[in-house]
């Protein structure tokens, strides 16, 4: 039998999906907006990145489309988290930890691997308050969170 308050793992993940990928894209538009940029040109760029440049030019459908590929990338990374990352006795000990590290790791993945070889061929960083915040977020509004929210887990 189940512990009481306990979650199946597809609960986690919406969950976690929902909350970090609100999260992670509400950093990035605060941070747009304070860098006097807007957000809706923000989103079109992430479904640039799939759909090619053309989609810069697409207006609120496309930014709409961003937004959805924001989300289900977020799924991806928290249903890696719950199914494997997880499952590991010490980030289940360990989930701020975990957390932390996890974070970094999908930073780096995203921004050294996915998105140099995206439609948009986006460079790798360097550096500065860009740089910063995307690993702030990501392990602090994404890392974190996810791994606590494993710890609902049955």
């Amino acid at each position: 039998m189940a512990a009481r308050g306990c979650w199946s793992p597809g609960t986690v993940i919406l969950v976690a999906t929902l909350l970090c990928g609100t999260l992670d894209i509400a950093d990035a538009a605060i941070f747009t907006l304070a860098h006097g940029h807007d957000p809706l040109v923000m989103l079109r760029s992430i479904a640039a990145c799939l759909l090619g440049p053309g989609a810069m030019r697409g207006g609120y459908a496309m930014s709409f489309v961003g937004l959805g590929l924001h989300f289900l990338i977020a799924a991806f990374w928290a249903s890696f988290y719950v199914l494997v990352v997880g499952q590991v006795s010490v980030a289940r000990r360990y989930p701020l930890a975990a957390g932390v590290i996890y974070g970094l790791l999908i930073y780096l993945v995203m921004n050294y691997v996915v998105l140099p070889h995206t439609a948009l061929h986006i460079p790798l960083p360097k550096g500065g308050l860009g740089m910063v915040n995307g690993l702030l977020a990501l392990m602090l509004l994404f890392g974190v969170p996810v791994s606590l929210l494993n710890r609902k887990r049955c």
